[in-house]
């Protein structure tokens, strides 16, 4: 049987199954080797997101979680993902809760990058923005992960503080997503108030957190997200996302949530 090791919507319950309606059930874990960041590309002409994809570097590690996909979910998920190489990972997936890894192939979807394709000219920009809708799917996905398994540690943080290349390019188009696939999901209702809270504090940690939008590398910095979440801006009661969507980011704006301000209230 084989298995997907999902980086990005996947994680999230309502969006993994759109694709593999059998894949209700996840484990969470973490692959050595390899980094997560946002360099993804669809590749459609005109305005289209930017998502998280992956590249190999050996001093990295990133979450996410493992599932059991038939044969046919996994070439719709192949489908799904076109612009991703499906990638051999089973020797580098670690289980987050202690247990086994699944006997079978794991697969995860990386990117393939070349002199003639570099990743530099992949990253978020104008045209190919970071989208609210799609950061929503992902952190939505880790606090299931987080709720259904504490033994996982603080999966949504490791997520932010795992992946590269958070830019100012980064649009809030909840009104009006961006992607079909994003309306979709949206329509099923499947990001409710209180979700919606927690991610805005994740994302008003991560604008407060930081003096740019590069994340660091040192673990004082990346600590600094664990803190801010730990104290009172930690509260869904008390953060929100302001800013109408397609609001467009000026070169001020750079030390805080572009695109889309956070706040909290008072």
């Amino acid at each position: 049987m084989p298995y997907i090791f999902g980086i990005g919507s996947l994680i999230e319950q309502a969006s993994r199954m759109r694709t593999s309606p059998t894949a209700m059930y996840v484990l969470p874990a973490r692959v050595r080797g390899y980094a997560r960041g946002w360099w993804a590309r669809t590749g459609a002409v005109g305005f289209s997101p930017t998502f998280v994809g992956a590249i190999p570097e050996k001093s990295a590690s990133l979450n996410g979680v493992v599932y059991a996909v038939s044969d046919e979910e996994l070439a719709a998920t192949n489908k799904r993902e076109a612009g991703y190489t499906p990638t051999d990972i089973t020797k580098d997936v670690e289980i987050l809760t202690g247990g086994p890894v699944p006997k079978g192939k794991v697969w995860m979807y990386v990117n393939d990058f070349t002199k003639g394709k570099p990743l530099k000219d992949s990253l978020p920009t104008a045209q190919f923005p970071i989208v609210q809708s799609y950061v929503d799917i992902c952190l939505t996905g880790c606090l299931q992960i987080q709720q259904g398994f504490p033994d996982a540690g603080n999966f949504a943080v490791e997520f932010i503080t795992s992946t590269q290349e958070w830019s100012k390019y980064w649009e809030n188009d909840r009104a009006y997503p961006r992607r079909s696939s994003l309306r979709c999901l949206r329509l099923h209702g499947n990001f409710p108030l209180r979700s919606r809270s927690k991610v805005d504090c994740l994302c008003l940690a991560m604008a407060y957190s930081f003096h740019s939008l590069n994340w660091p590398s040192s673990l004082s910095q990346q600590t600094a997200v664990l803190e801010l979440l730990r104290t009172g801006v930690g509260n869904p009661q008390q953060c929100r996302l302001r800013g109408g969507p397609g609001r467009v980011a000026t070169s001020q704006e750079t030390r805080v949530h572009p695109r889309a301000e956070l706040r909290s209230q008072p």
